[in-house]
């Protein structure tokens, strides 16, 4: 419930809210559309990814990271038909990401594309891998994580009322089980 917090999992030195985004402004980036492909892992990973290579960067690091990569070259996911979030970091830890210039986004239509070795743009073919990741457990873990080092992607599973959702933080009111679906945690 709202406004509850986990036995033993509030800390003192964690603020009443925060947003990434007034903190490093400069490392938002845009919204971006899977439209008809399930890739919303690929694309909250690469997100997350990306705002956090800028903040530990203090700016300097400024790359939209391609989701299509992950769509097409991580094997140990499904493509367009969903992802684990565990596996897309051990990719991002062992193979990388491109740039979306070097490898844009194609399957909007919920085909994938074959994986590449070289940038279609012609630019040099450079991967920006992660050199460790973590699970989070308990709010007060989560919430350092993001005041520290930026947004973590995250797994929600998805009701029949989320369609609906226009703004805010939502809550399940009605509604069946639809499936799962991926995003960034930016803040409370």
């Amino acid at each position: 419930p709202e406004g509850i917090e986990i036995e033993g999992d509030v800390d003192p030195s964690v603020p009443e809210s925060f947003d990434f985004r007034e903190t490093w402004p400069e490392c938002t980036g845009e919204v971006r559309n899977q439209a008809k492909c399930g890739s919303c892992w690929a694309f909250s990973g690469a997100v997350a990814l990306q705002q956090r290579f800028c903040i530990a960067s203090k700016g300097e690091v400024q790359v939209v990271l391609s989701p299509q990569d992950s769509v097409s070259c991580d094997k140990s996911n499904l493509g367009c038909s969903g992802g684990y979030l565990p596996r897309t970091w051990s990719y991002y830890k062992s193979s990388g990401l491109v740039t979306e210039s070097c490898f844009p986004y194609s399957s909007q239509q919920g085909k994938v594309e074959a994986c590449i070795t070289e940038c279609k743009s012609g630019e040099e073919w450079k991967k920006y891998k992660v050199s460790s990741y973590s699970s989070f457990k308990g709010v007060a873990a989560i919430k350092k994580e993001i005041m520290t080092y930026g947004p973590v992607q995250t797994g929600f599973t998805v009701y029949e009322d989320f369609m609906g959702y226009k703004s805010g933080i939502y809550v399940h009111t009605t509604g069946g089980v639809l499936g799962g679906h991926a995003g960034i945690r930016i803040g409370w």
